[in-house]
This record gives structure tokens, C-alpha cells and sequence, in this order.
């Protein structure tokens, strides 16, 4: 496999974002790539100000399924060049190994910082192809080991300060009477 480009610049810390919702149904890309992902509700975001702010790329921050354990978590916010999506989409890998499926249990998730913008991994240098399956699989490949990187990014920012503390936020804690705009307001 070709060598990566330096798509990684530095972290760029947020003003937490706060979000909660449905986990909806996605393409199942990441699953078929081993990277599962649990998809936020569009509702969730679709007239926030502050996620319309939000640039296209790969975050990294924390997230809960129902009123569950809070781990760490990337996320994909947008449309997904390399998969050429239509629609914008959150889509978050939990940094934890699930046995089952958790479509239409709540999702919250705390986003706390920019990674990366999001790229179409297309660009394959001086490579033959053989077939068109071929360039699928090394797109994916490369697609794999970018994501690979955003984790390691991940990890290891959210487990130092001022990453770690967000783990604690009151907005994880059981809250059927909370809302996200009250704990997104004037918080940083």
C-alpha cells in the first residue's frame, strides 16, 4: 500500500458540542469494513447552529448508548466523499466492542475536537490494477488505515486533559428531563 498522506495537522479543540437522538439505521459500511458505526438521527442536528458551524471531517470526543458506560468515540460529520454520500450524515465509532445492534436507543454524544477534513481516498499513485475490484480494495485500504490513525489520535488525546474530564459531563448522567440546547448553552 502507498504511503499516507499527512492529512494530520494538529488537533483543533472545540467548544463542546453536546447532541442527543435515535441511533438510526446507515449504509453498514463501516461494519463491512470492521469499523462500525452508529448513526445519529438527523433530527438531532438538523437546526442546531453550532453543528452548522462544524466543518466537514473527523472528530474525536465521547459518547453514551442510553443511560450506558461513556466512551471514547470519532466521528465522521459529513458527507462522506469517499462514499460519494448525499445526505449529511453523523456517523460515530465507540471505541468499545458491542455484541449486539442498538438501532433506536438514544445516542448522546460530546464532541470535543477536529482531527482531519474528510477525503476520498482515490489518489493511488503509480499502483496497476488488475481490475476494478481491485481499486476498491485498496481504496478501502487506504480509507482503513486513516481511520486506524484518527483512533490512535483519538485514544490518546482523550485520555489526557482537557479531553479526559468530559468522560464525567452532567450531560451523561441519566436524564429523560434534560435537554440538549440548555446543556450546549453558554458551556465551555
Amino acid at each position: 500500500m502507498s504511503r499516507l498522506p499527512d492529512y494530520w495537522k494538529g488537533i483543533e479543540k472545540l467548544k463542546p458540542l453536546r447532541l442527543a437522538g435515535a441511533i438510526v439505521k446507515g449504509y453498514q459500511r463501516g461494519r463491512q469494513i470492521g469499523i462500525p458505526t452508529a448513526n445519529l438521527d438527523p433530527q438531532a442536528y438538523a437546526n442546531n447552529d453550532e453543528f452548522q458551524k462544524l466543518s466537514e471531517g473527523v472528530y474525536f470526543g465521547w459518547a453514551c448508548v442510553d443511560n450506558g458506560p461513556v466512551y471514547k468515540t470519532l466521528l465522521s460529520i459529513g458527507h462522506n466523499p469517499h462514499f460519494k454520500n448525499k445526505n449529511l450524515q453523523l456517523e460515530c465509532h465507540l471505541l468499545h466492542k458491542f455484541d449486539d445492534d442498538f438501532y433506536d436507543s438514544k445516542l448522546r454524544v460530546l464532541i470535543c475536537a477536529f482531527i482531519r477534513p474528510q477525503y476520498a481516498f482515490d489518489s493511488l499513485g503509480n499502483f496497476f490494477l488488475s481490475s476494478v475490484f481491485s481499486l476498491h480494495i485498496l481504496r478501502n485500504e487506504q480509507l482503513i488505515a486513516a481511520i486506524n490513525k484518527d483512533i490512535e489520535i483519538g485514544k490518546e488525546a482523550l485520555g489526557k486533559s482537557p479531553y479526559e474530564e468530559f468522560q464525567r459531563d452532567n450531560f451523561f448522567k441519566d436524564d429523560e428531563k434534560k435537554d440538549t440546547q440548555s446543556h450546549n448553552a453558554g458551556k465551555l
